[in-house]
């Protein structure tokens, strides 16, 4: 613009249409994969080092079982792998009511895609990738290896992370203390799942840990009344 002149958008010229679009993302060879790639990779290496150590439960959920109402009654939990979480540690907080203990933590655990996608295909020992990759789903389970702590995954969001990123980097997992649903075991990994503190040992309990009436000394005392003479004896269930 000249010297000594104010500028408005009507000196400019038009720009060319089209001119201001979103780079695909599912493309190798546009102009921001090499950017998007590196901030994937320094987030997963980010909640490798200060993340939360986790086994991940996938649970089956077939709907051919109740084709009518699509539901699936006979649930199992099919395998585990381990994986890394961040997430500011919950304060464990618990609700003693008449219907038991409740707990009391909802919290969001957030997850690298690129890290979630490579941990879903390695088996428990990490051997070898011998699995499809893995999409989370609700119902899912999760233990924290620091406290042995079961969660249930209740609501799947694809967080946008900061720096105004687009929501394909981080998976945000809202979770709730895990309660027992009665699920079962997949037959061909469930010795996988019955060490110290893993799952085979919190779900499907026989009996209840709560049910207490075997140890409960019950006595019901006999009814000690003694008739005043001018009571008229009782028959049956009425008075003469």
């Amino acid at each position: 613009m000249p010297s000594g002149t104010s500028a408005t958008y009507l000196d400019y010229t038009a720009l060319p249409n089209g001119w201001l679009t979103k780079s695909p993302v599912t493309s190798g060879t546009d102009a921001y994969f090499s950017e998007r790639r590196l901030f994937s990779l320094l987030t997963t290496e980010a909640y490798n080092k200060h993340g939360v150590s986790m086994i991940y439960y996938p649970v089956s959920y077939d709907i051919n079982y109740d084709k009518l109402y699509g539901e699936d009654l006979d649930r199992k939990v099919i395998r585990k792998f381990d994986l890394m979480c961040f997430y500011t540690l919950p304060r464990v907080e618990k609700l003693w009511s008449k219907f038991g203990i409740e707990g009391m933590d909802n919290f969001s655990m957030f997850c690298s895609k690129v890290h979630f996608d490579a941990a879903s295909q390695y088996e428990y020992t990490q051997t070898s990738a011998t699995y499809a990759p893995y999409i989370p789903k609700i119902g899912d389970i999760i233990r924290a290896k620091y406290n042995n702590y079961l969660y249930e995954i209740i609501d799947i969001k694809e967080e946008s992370g900061q720096f105004l990123q687009s929501p394909q980097h981080i998976f945000e997992f809202l979770v709730k203390p895990y309660l027992d649903k009665r699920l079962g075991l997949s037959a061909t990994t469930s010795a996988s799942m019955m060490g110290p503190g893993d799952i085979g040992n919190f779900i499907n309990r026989t009996p209840d840990i709560f049910d207490i009436k075997n140890n409960i000394a019950e006595k019901v005392p006999a009814i000690d009344y003694t008739p005043k003479a001018c009571e008229k004896p009782a028959i049956g269930e009425f008075w003469n």
